[in-house]
């Protein structure tokens, strides 16, 4: 489990090797163009490119699968509760008192959940072949301040360790007899409310001696940030950015002049 937690997979493939501000770029590109996909088919190429780019990265099946699970409950809260308030037209298939479900209903639900799933499969993407200090370093590539970058960075590399604390606590409660995955939910959630105080000591203890290590270390001193490897365009960093960028403009333009994809 903790294996699984360590985002950054190494691997010798183009998109580890890519710029870090190219990789930001496209992902917010992509982030945003979602927003204006409608059709379920449009949704499901796009998370079918996303899954196909996890496999030319080397991700791994396991971790690929991981992501996945991780989001079910989600995916299927969206499925079961969008088609109640959605109100879109359609041919009528059940009726729940005041509430009408319709096939429109069910086809939006089902965009919306491949819409999220694109989300989270994205930024994972970007996790899983960036570094947290290529990723740092290219978010102060494209404007933003050291600190708000090092601070999002931090957040990123310790939630996984939040997670990991969080299961190391209910391992404890398994080796105690305790029935942490019973079929009853309420003692599943009760066992989890407790595991969560220890994870949360676990975190503020880390908390500290992350701060005390940002401070022996000079941080926050004002004086200019330097880097190991200082980053630089190369050939392929910029086609790769012009790709994006134009396939994004054809995506505009095809999308509000023909209607595509919506």
């Amino acid at each position: 489990m903790v294996a699984l937690l360590d985002l950054y997979v190494p691997a010798p493939t183009v998109l580890h090797r890519l710029d870090p501000r190219a990789k930001l770029v496209g992902t917010g590109l992509a982030f945003v163009l979602l927003f204006f996909i409608g059709a379920v088919w449009a949704l499901v190429l796009f998370a079918a490119a996303l899954v196909a780019l996890l496999a030319v990265a080397r991700i791994g099946a396991r971790r690929s699968w991981f992501v996945v699970r991780s989001s079910a409950p989600l995916l299927l809260l969206i499925l079961i509760t969008w088609p109640l308030f959605s109100g879109a037209p359609g041919d009528q298939l059940l009726i729940l008192g005041p509430v009408e479900v319709t096939t429109g209903d069910v086809w939006e639900a089902g965009a919306v959940a491949l819409r999220v799933l694109s989300w989270i499969l994205l930024f994972f993407l970007l996790l899983f072949t960036t570094k947290q200090g290529e990723l740092v370093r290219g978010l102060t590539g494209l404007g933003l301040s050291y600190r708000a970058g090092f601070g999002l960075a931090l957040a990123f590399r310790y939630l996984p360790t939040f997670g990991a604390s969080l299961e190391t606590a209910l391992d404890a409660q398994r080796t105690r007899g305790a029935e942490v995955d019973g079929r009853a939910l309420r003692g599943r959630v009760r066992y989890r409310i407790r595991a969560l105080i220890p994870a949360i000591v676990g975190a503020l203890r880390l908390s500290e001696a992350l701060a005390l290590s940002l401070e022996a270390r000079g941080f926050g001193s004002g004086q200019k940030r330097t880097a190991l490897r200082p980053l630089h365009w190369r050939p392929v960093d910029l086609l790769v950015l012009l790709l994006v960028v134009v396939g994004s403009a054809l995506f505009i333009w095809f999308r509000f002049t023909e209607g595509l994809f919506a």
